[in-house]
């Protein structure tokens, strides 16, 4: 019985001393994987936290909003200094994804390429931005909201925006398939309905947020080229005022343009502005057909820079009725838009000016626009009988070393020898002849082309 004792108390013993360091192993095995935990999840903040703005939701997608351009800068810098510090490494956009449960364009590209998520072969982040870094930023439909104002952000120089709410989000998207189906009066009434702003953001560089990072922060804007702006990227417009009729108190004008462009483009939205210099607007009437039906333009919608819209809804050309008023002055904007939805967005504007004073200006028409050579056709609208004008001559200069050239008719062709560089040619011309009631001896009137860089089209 003591042997037994003895034995039974040893075993006791024996697991006892099992259970106390089989206890003590556990805290500490517990212990060591609750501090990696924390430890991960304090570098994970370190990594990923969002300094500066908030996520919303729309129909269950999140995007990121800003308060301001300067917070979304911020914010990206921050992403961007990582990133760098990483040696480039995807895992810190990942993290930095994750920690906001956010889907992203970059991993909405990945899951494609990964078969996670069915093929779209019309989808190409690469169609809305460059910098890996923001591709963490956008959403999955390459949104973002700033002060209030979704923005539908391209890799080329437009972006859209409209003010935010979610039911504007589905329009937005539905604007950017109108533009590539080319559907221009889709996209007219779409930019009306929704408010919507235009930002060429080859102009503003505090909108490339991959330089303002790399610039730490800074935006400077000397000697920085705009390798996509105006001829740059190969699109220019030219806006026409052509005199048709004088009757009845009111000339009547067409209001037309022509443009160059790099092949393949497709003119996406066109926009006419009207304001007034000298005068009442509320007089001014236009229509889409010479002898059709003439109505008040509204002075409803209007842009600080260009005036007041004039709803043509996709129309290449319309007709103004304008009051025999002497001294009137109205100014005329086209902004005019190619190629939206794409990566190869581009924006180009021009102006015109009617005074009623004397309406007569020369006009100026592509008719081909080859490899090697250009060809316009250069004129003066005088309108029809009623008008009462006469040329009697015109002394041409092309501007192009080409002899001058007279005519005694009111319009010419001229064909250009195209330069592999983007440039312009001055056109003038010295009038003789009857206008506006006057007699013009030698009158110089002058008109600027565009020459774009056909070696790049």
């Amino acid at each position: 019985m003591k042997c037994k004792s003895f034995y039974l108390k040893k075993s006791l013993l024996i697991k006892r001393t099992a259970l106390f360091f089989t206890m003590v192993l556990s805290i500490f095995i517990i212990q060591s994987c609750s501090d990696e935990e924390f430890k991960a999840a304090d570098n994970d903040g370190v990594k990923a936290e969002l300094r500066q703005g908030t996520i919303t939701e729309c129909f269950g997608k999140k995007i990121f909003q800003f308060g301001s351009l300067a917070e979304l800068q911020q914010e990206h810098l921050h992403l961007y200094e990582e990133y760098m510090n990483g040696n480039e490494e995807e895992q810190v956009l990942i993290d930095f994804e994750n920690s906001q449960n956010f889907y992203s364009l970059r991993k909405k590209e990945h899951e494609m390429d990964d078969n996670i998520i069915p093929f779209d072969p019309n989808f190409d982040e690469t169609e809305y931005t460059f910098d890996p870094v923001f591709e963490s930023m956008l959403n999955e439909d390459g949104m973002i909201i700033i002060e209030n104002r979704l923005y539908l952000w391209s890799s080329g120089c437009i972006i859209q925006s409209v003010p935010f709410g979610c039911g504007s989000y589905q329009l937005l998207l539905d604007f950017r398939d109108a533009a590539l189906a080319n559907n221009g009066v889709l996209t007219h009434q779409l930019f009306v309905d929704l408010r919507m702003e235009i930002i060429n953001i080859c102009d503003e560089l505090a909108y490339d947020l991959e330089y303002v990072s790399e610039n730490g922060g800074h935006v400077d804007e000397k000697d920085i080229p705009m390798t996509k702006n105006e001829n740059g990227c190969g699109y220019k417009v030219i806006l026409n005022k052509e005199l048709v009729s004088c009757e009845n108190g009111r000339d009547i004008f067409k209001i037309s343009y022509t443009s160059i462009e790099p092949l393949g483009s497709s003119v996406n939205l066109n926009l006419f502005y009207i304001n007034g210099i000298f005068g009442d607007l509320a007089q001014i009437e236009y229509g889409f057909d010479q002898f059709g039906t003439f109505t008040p333009i509204p002075l409803n919608i209007q842009n600080l820079n260009y005036g007041y819209l004039i709803p043509t809804l996709g129309a290449l050309s319309f007709y103004m009725s304008v009051p025999q008023t002497p001294g009137m002055q109205i100014g005329i904007h086209l902004s005019s838009a190619i190629n939206l939805g794409t990566g190869n967005g581009c924006l180009s504007g021009d102006n015109t000016q009617i005074d009623m004073t004397c309406s007569f200006d020369m006009t100026a028409t592509k008719i081909n626009y080859l490899s090697d050579i250009s060809t316009w056709i250069f004129s003066f609208p005088t309108g029809d009988a009623s008008c009462e004008n006469e040329i009697d001559q015109i002394v041409w200069n092309f501007g192009d070393g080409t002899p001058e050239v007279i005519t005694n008719g009111a319009s010419i062709s001229h064909e250009f020898v195209q330069k592999c560089t983007a440039h312009s040619y001055t056109i003038s011309a010295v009038v003789t002849g009857t206008i506006c009631n006057q007699n013009l001896e030698g009158s110089l009137y002058t008109f600027t082309i565009p020459a774009g860089d056909p070696c790049n089209r």
